[in-house]
């Protein structure tokens, strides 16, 4: 694939989906498993003077574990045998590493995103996955 096509792939439907499955599917897993375990949840910001997270497992899992799950989630998602979410990418570890990319990048995707509605419609959206 050129430079040109690899722009163009960016720029298609298939990797807003991933980037939003990406995202939704992030987010729901950090909602689950924190009502789940409560004690995983971010105690306070970095900046702030309390201890950010309680425990070794806390830290673990917002600073490894919940940042790894949209990757993962967009290098699985390049194994998924559908045309319209890679049109212009026929080999499968092509796929997969875009699909890594994109799951990587699908947090900032978001919060872009967020940021333009806000501005345009005075509308606030959620918090992402990673609480920003």
């Amino acid at each position: 694939m050129e430079g040109y096509q690899a722009l163009t792939q960016f720029f298609t439907l298939g990797t807003a989906i991933i980037a939003l499955t990406c995202v939704m599917v992030t987010a729901g897993a950090k909602g689950l498993v924190e009502n789940i375990w409560p004690h995983l949840k971010k105690a306070a910001d970095e900046n702030h003077k309390d201890v950010t997270y309680k425990t070794p497992l806390a830290r673990w899992w917002g600073r490894v574990i919940l940042p790894a799950i949209p990757v993962v989630l967009g290098g699985l998602m390049g194994f998924l045998p559908l045309e319209y979410l890679f049109s212009a990418i026929e080999d499968k570890g092509s796929r997969v590493f875009y699909g890594l990319v994109v799951g990587w990048l699908s947090t900032t995707i978001y919060k872009i995103v967020k940021k333009a509605i806000a501005q345009k419609t005075g509308v606030e959206l959620p918090p992402g996955p990673n609480g920003s």
